[in-house]
C-alpha cells in the first residue's frame, strides 16, 4: 500500500480543505541560509 502526501502550496486552502475532513496540517518551513 502507497501513501503518498499531496502537498499544498497554498495555506489557506490547506487549512480549509483539512477543517472540512477533520485532518491535521503539516508545515513545512525551508531555510537555505
Amino acid at each position: 500500500m502507497e501513501n503518498k502526501i499531496k502537498w499544498k502550496e497554498k495555506m489557506d486552502m490547506a487549512i480549509s480543505r483539512a477543517r472540512s475532513e477533520n485532518k491535521p496540517v503539516l508545515l513545512d518551513f525551508f531555510n537555505p541560509g
